[in-house]
């Protein structure tokens, strides 16, 4: 019977799809980005959302129940807050998983504002507003802060230079439909409920939190370099390593930062102050205050929406940061010094009102649209290490100690001369301008800075955005600097931002007689695609000499001409450089057509199947340069070619072709010592689709131990569930080495337990540890086994050693990677408070879980109390030290690796310890040939007169050190 027909989707909704893709495409915003970027577009819609409806609620509510001359109260109480929360959740980050902060920062949000409303509604009085106003600050610094940080984890920084904006564009759309509404809503259900409003946006915040995470839980992790850098920074600070960042902090471009951030704050709290004082007398009643300020951010929100998107990247990237740092100051000063004339006649008339309001306006889009991204950039030439540090002080410190004095100099003028309206304006003219002659100065200092940056190449991209279009253009002038890591450094910015003065650049810079410079601009041309530059790279392929730069001509010219090329590139095959032979092939079989793939095909199987190796060798750098996936045939051969060398290339062109029927011959090629790296390098290339093949390998019944090693460190650097599947079967291998590592690539993974049979398999790993543990507290019990074995004793206490740290790595795959690791710190510190303090963490975090066995490795107890405690849930067959010792030697104890063996083996044979000596015997059937080199000069200084014939077998030996020590042995007697 047939299958019946798929129903077509509603007109409807087709329409609606095919609408969406021309809107994506519109905007540029690929396939695999439109989720994210809608997902981030919708929280910051509904977060605006909530910061719109709640400081209109805010300010509406305390202007009319106090005085405007009270704001300044307000701006300090609301900065000291800011100081607070900021500190609060920078210090609760480092504790939390990315995730669960957010959930908590706008769950508490939520919750928060929600209390406010009802104490706002059941209070009589008026001081509930005073809290509600206090928070508005507060509230938009948490919202900014989440928004951005989820950004740069959802969108890398090459997205977010085309897509941060489009992305934050919601929260201006939200305060436009946001404000729009006020006035409607302000009628319906009163100000305070404006509240309540904020609380749903809140809470649809948080959905949206819960949809982003379980739909990009790996983006949320946090990056190696964030587990550790800022535990380093902290530590080298309270050790006393201060020097270069107080220096840095004294520097002269630091105290201007901080200058232009102290007063760009001092201009924004004038200009908010003196509005808000006017609105106030001129909308005295709380529902028409409101329904103004709604109107306002709405006009707010469709100025930003149109300045942003139309004129501000324009204007940025026309003038750069001239404009960038003068724009705001200028236009601040030019709108108050037309309002200040025209209130030395009224400050009670409309047009006054009207002129404060449109300041208050240009200085809301303005502030947002142009200084900001402008004052990002300014961070770039600091150092790496201390750019973030730097700008997280000045943001969350300095600004708000600027608001408090700003805040105080208000109250204090108004206490002394009862200020008015123009004497403001009088105080903000003289604030403006020492602000623009800040930024005038500071312009000049980042050039000098940049320059300086650019020689350490380590100039690096802002937060979110990356250098604008006049820096760069200032920066091309360094293209003739003599330092070639400088000239490298700069094109790599020149290719990141994809410049039109790039290709100018590279045009110029093929002149250079410097061969590194030529070779990397050949490479930029070849794979950027320009053709506009093959009259160039021609001209330089005809002049040169130089091999390696002829050939790199010949690849290029061949990968960006449009022109018949195979005559002119022929003759290079009969080079006498196997380099420029290399190249000329490769350019024939890419571009070459028909004609030159037959062409250069012929000379290339002539090479596959040639007696010189060299040539061999050069057939597989071809087929990995060439690159195309159905080229793999000749490969099969040349895995099994007698040269390792040959060998090795092959390996090299399967991991760089990528297809699948290379995967069992390269898979299989793990096993041989000599090719293992090169093998395990190729399939770590393949990705993903090499995985089942490794599988169907690592469970292949007796694979060696260096095998199933390889197959770990591949995966680790997969990082996806296939790979994580295999990695969660080998932690709980009873090999030691195979659990460490396996342990070890699943926390280079990130890798989280999801569910409970994942947590399972790790309890088992935590088992098998403490079992080992109790093992080696069994053996070690023994005061005699320091004194005949030394070695092997301090051997077992490394071991134990080993356990804690991989007990710590199945802590870190099931709780918070960040809290455990910063407790192993402090755990192996040395200092005993630090110490203390792990345990009692330690011990919280275990109680009533079924890892809670595991911190009887970790507490402070005596070894015999903490074997007592072991032996109760794991239990050993034997204590007897003697036969521990037996079983290392002869190598019946699994756990451990065959080094422990052979200091075992060594110090018996050293002492000449004959009760050992049937463990010896055993000893020489271990698949180990490290072991068996140490069983036989063990049995020699044992029993020499029966080691000849124990020893003569092992002349034949596989493995060429037991025969040399064998044949050494025989030839002595």
């Amino acid at each position: 019977m047939a299958e019946p027909r798929a129903q077509p989707a509603p007109l409807g909704a087709r329409l609606g799809r095919a609408f969406s893709i021309r809107l994506y495409s519109v905007l540029g915003v690929q396939e695999e980005e439109r989720r994210p970027v809608f997902l981030l577009f919708a929280f910051s819609f509904f977060a605006g959302l909530a910061v719109v409806f709640y400081e209109t609620a805010a300010y509406s509510l305390f202007l009319s129940r106090f005085d405007a001359d009270k704001l300044p109260w307000i701006y300090i109480g609301a900065s000291l807050l800011i100081i607070l929360c900021g500190s609060l959740y920078i210090y609760v980050e480092q504790r939390l998983r990315f995730e669960h902060l957010l959930l908590i920062t706008f769950g508490g949000l939520g919750v928060g504002v929600l209390l406010l409303l009802i104490l706002n509604t059941l209070t009589p009085g008026a001081w509930p507003t005073i809290l509600v106003a206090l928070w508005s600050d507060t509230i938009a610094m948490l919202v900014g802060l989440a928004f951005w940080s989820l950004s740069g984890r959802l969108l890398t920084l090459r997205q977010g230079k085309r897509l941060f904006t489009l992305a934050s564009t919601g929260e201006v759309i939200a305060g436009i439909i946001g404000g729009a509404s006020i006035a409607l809503l302000v009628r319906l259900i009163g100000t305070q409920y404006l509240l309540l409003v904020t609380v749903f946006s809140f809470i649809l915040c948080v959905i949206l939190l819960r949809v982003i995470s379980s739909s990009y839980p790996k983006r949320l992790c946090r990056s190696e370099e964030e587990y550790d850098a800022p535990e380093a920074d902290e530590e080298s600070l309270a050790e006393g390593d201060r020097g270069p960042e107080r220096h840095a902090w004294n520097s002269r471009y630091m105290m201007l930062l901080g200058g232009l951030a102290g007063l760009s704050l001092f201009g924004y709290y004038f200009v908010d102050f003196l509005f808000y004082q006017l609105a106030a007398t001129r909308f005295p009643d709380e529902e028409s205050l409101a329904a103004f300020l709604g109107l306002f951010f709405a006009a707010v929100g469709v100025v930003n929406l149109l300045f942003k998107t139309l004129v501000a990247g324009r204007l940025l990237n026309r003038f750069g940061m001239t404009f960038g740092l003068l724009f705001l100051p200028l236009l601040v000063f030019g709108g108050s010094l037309i309002a200040l004339s025209v209130g030395l006649a009224s400050t009670e008339t409309v047009l006054f009102f009207s002129l404060v309001a449109m300041i208050k306006l240009l200085d809301s889009v303005a502030r947002i649209s142009v200084d900001e991204p402008a004052v990002v950039l300014l961070y770039q030439p600091l150092p790496v290490h201390f750019r973030l540090s730097a700008q997280a002080r000045i943001e969350s410190l300095g600004e708000p100690v600027a608001g408090i004095a700003a805040a105080g100099l208000m109250l204090l003028a108004n206490a002394l001369w009862d200020v008015a309206a123009l004497q403001i304006l009088y105080m903000l003219l003289a604030v403006v301008a020492a602000w623009a002659l800040i930024a005038a100065a500071l312009r000049s200092e980042y050039w000098v800075m940049l320059g300086k940056a650019l020689s350490r190449r380590n100039l690096g991209e802002g937060a979110h955005m990356a250098l604008d279009s006049h820096s760069l253009t200032m920066l091309a002038k360094r293209l003739e600097s003599p330092h070639i890591g400088e000239v490298l450094y700069l094109l790599d910015l020149f290719e990141q931002e994809q410049h039109e003065l790039l290709e100018e650049a590279l045009r110029t810079l093929l002149m250079r007689q410097e061969r590194e410079i030529r070779l990397d601009v050949l490479k930029r041309i070849e794979r950027l695609g320009l053709s506009s530059l093959e009259t160039n790279v021609r001209a330089l392929m005809k002049r040169t000499t130089d091999p390696r730069l002829l050939g790199a001509c010949i690849r290029t010219y061949t990968a960006i001409t449009f022109a018949d090329i195979v005559d002119e590139i022929v003759p290079y095959l009969n080079h006498p450089e196997p380099l420029i032979r290399r190249n000329a092939m490769v350019g024939l079989l890419r571009s070459g057509g028909i004609e030159g793939v037959l062409i250069a095909g012929e000379r290339f199987f002539a090479m596959v199947n040639s007696n010189n190796p060299r040539l061999r060798l050069l057939a597989a750098e071809v087929l990995g340069e060439v690159g195309i996936r159905n080229f793999y045939r000749p490969l099969l051969s040349l895995f099994k070619d007698p040269y390792r060398q040959v060998r090795q290339a092959a390996f090299e062109a399967a991991g760089k072709l990528g297809n699948r029927r290379l995967w069992p011959p390269l898979a299989d090629s793990l096993g041989i010592k000599p090719l293992r790296r090169t093998a395990e390098q190729a399939l770590i290339q393949a990705g993903p689709s090499a995985l089942p093949e490794l599988w169907r390998l690592y469970n292949s019944t007796g694979q060696s131990r260096d095998v199933r090693l390889s197959i770990i460190r591949i995966c680790a650097h997969q990082c996806n569930d296939a790979g994580n599947r295999l990695l969660l079967n080998a932690v709980t291998d009873i090999d030691q080495p195979i659990r460490h590592q396996a342990l070890k690539s699943l926390r280079r993974c990130f890798y989280q337990a999801r569910d409970q049979r994942e947590r399972q398999q790790l309890e088992r790993t935590a088992r098998i540890e403490l079992t080992h543990a109790a093992w080696i507290l069994a053996t070690t019990k023994d005061r005699r086994l320091g004194r005949r074995f030394p070695q092997l004793l301090k051997d077992l206490r490394n071991k134990m050693r080993l356990i804690r740290q991989r007990l710590f790595m199945v802590l870190s795959l099931v709780y918070n990677p960040k809290e455990i690791r910063k407790l192993e710190k402090h755990y192996h510190a040395g200092d005993r408070e630090k110490r203390a303090y792990a345990l009692e963490v330690l011990g919280k975090l275990l109680l009533n879980d079924p890892l809670a066995q595991v911190f009887v490795m970790f507490d402070d107890i005596p070894d015999s109390e903490r074997l007592e405690h072991l032996l109760e849930s794991h239990p050993l067959e034997t204590r007897n030290a003697g036969q521990h010792v037996n079983e290392v030697i002869a190598g019946r104890h699994e756990g451990l690796s065959f080094w422990t063996q052979c200091t075992a083996l060594y110090e018996v044979g050293k002492y000449r310890y004959q009760d050992y000596y049937p463990a010896v015997l055993q000893a020489l059937r271990s698949p180990e040939k490290v072991v068996r080199e140490t069983a036989v000069w063990t049995i020699s200084r044992l029993r020499p007169e029966q080691a000849l014939d124990i020893v003569k077998p092992l002349q034949h030996d596989r493995a060429a050190n037991v025969r040399a020590v064998a044949h050494y042995i025989v030839s002595r007697h």
